[in-house]
């Protein structure tokens, strides 16, 4: 009776050895498989961390792409102005040379756009300081008035920096390129345009609405 016990012990020690080889084989494995899921994991985090990345990098344009053209920082409008040639031909006529505009800065005798006629222009400005008038986001626009004159723009934002991680674009009227740009304004998200390439026809440009507080395409225009 002895015997068989001593047979059957000895197949319990020889395959336990093999039951504890699986069951360590498998808790390895098991550990290694659930620390690479671990690594995968953590590779996760860095994805969301990139993603964090992208969403500062939104937050820093506010959502809008940047526009073609837009004011990064103010410049002083210093540049000489014109001696265009004069040439008066109406008895309408204000001004018949450049020594006649002595009212104000750097008088020229220009011909007004569309009108013909010959008055006095003036520099109303250097820098955005001088534009009070204008408002306290007034902005010293270089060289664009009439006889390229320097003008003061009114409206919400004289830089980018004004805008809170937006940027400060210049916009025309309701007259659109007949009375050029009236101001200068803050992008927003919920602009329908960013640049004049958005509106789809060459008429139409990308325009402050002050109706609706943001930018949108409009192809409304003066005569005259």
């Amino acid at each position: 009776m002895a015997f068989p016990f001593h047979r059957t012990a000895r197949w319990v020690l020889v395959l336990a050895p093999a039951a504890l080889g699986v069951a360590c084989g498998g808790t390895v494995g098991s550990g290694s498989t659930s620390s690479s899921g671990g690594s995968s994991s953590s590779s996760g985090g860095s994805s969301s961390s990139g993603g964090s990345t992208s969403s500062s990098g939104g937050s820093s344009s506010g959502g809008v792409r940047v526009p073609k053209n837009h004011r990064a920082a103010a410049t002083a409008c210093t540049s000489p102005r014109a001696t265009p040639t004069i040439t008066p031909m109406s008895p309408s006529d204000k001004c018949t040379s450049h020594a006649d505009c002595t009212a104000g800065r750097n008088g020229r005798c220009t011909q007004i756009p569309r009108i013909g006629t010959y008055e006095c222009s003036y520099d109303a400005c250097e820098v955005d300081a001088e534009c009070g008038g204008a408002g306290a986001s007034g902005v010293c626009s270089c060289r664009v008035g009439v006889g390229e004159a320097n003008v003061c723009l009114a409206g919400n934002c004289r830089v980018d920096g004004d805008c809170a991680g937006n940027y400060c674009s210049p916009s025309q009227g309701t007259c659109g390129a007949f009375g050029g740009n009236v101001g200068y304004f803050c992008h927003v998200a919920a602009d329908e345009c960013v640049d004049d390439t958005d509106c789809g026809t060459p008429a139409s440009t990308c325009r402050f609405e002050p109706a609706v507080g943001h930018f949108k395409c409009s192809d409304s225009q003066c005569a005259g």
